[in-house]
């Protein structure tokens, strides 16, 4: 049973998480370029920060966390920081105004940077959970 907690824990972090986007999508705004490098690095750093939290707050990790603070933090914040709807309909963009050969490079560049980035998130976080604690 979900308990209410959760609810608000991740209304509260899907908050938090769209106003980072959006913040971070105006300071990265690059008018005049044809690709959306916004959501493009969004979804890196997105990527990237998942794969080293959930890698810290495993079974293994550094961190104990609640069931409150991970959904706050994955379904929450990482969820509204991210942005898929955004990336599809800026590649439906491209494809429309006939830029195939750049929508293709955009699909393929933003899923094999993301999945690195997520990669190097989950690598960072399970050598940081190795690491002997100065305390």
């Amino acid at each position: 049973m979900v308990r209410p907690g959760l609810y608000v824990a991740v209304g509260v972090g899907s908050a938090v998480g769209a106003l980072l986007r959006f913040s971070c999508s105006l300071l990265l705004m690059t008018p005049g370029t044809a690709l959306p490098i916004a959501t493009l690095l969004v979804n890196i750093a997105g990527s990237f920060w998942i794969g080293c939290y959930v890698s810290l707050t495993g079974p293994d990790g550094r961190w104990q966390v609640s069931d409150w603070q991970k959904q706050f933090m994955l379904s929450g914040v990482c969820a509204g920081f991210t942005t898929f709807s955004v990336f599809s309909l800026e590649f439906m963009q491209l494809l429309q105004a006939g830029q195939v050969l750049l929508a293709s490079a955009y699909v393929v560049l933003s899923l094999l940077l993301w999945l690195l980035a997520c990669l190097a998130g989950l690598t960072l976080g399970t050598r940081a959970n190795r690491l002997r604690s100065s305390n």
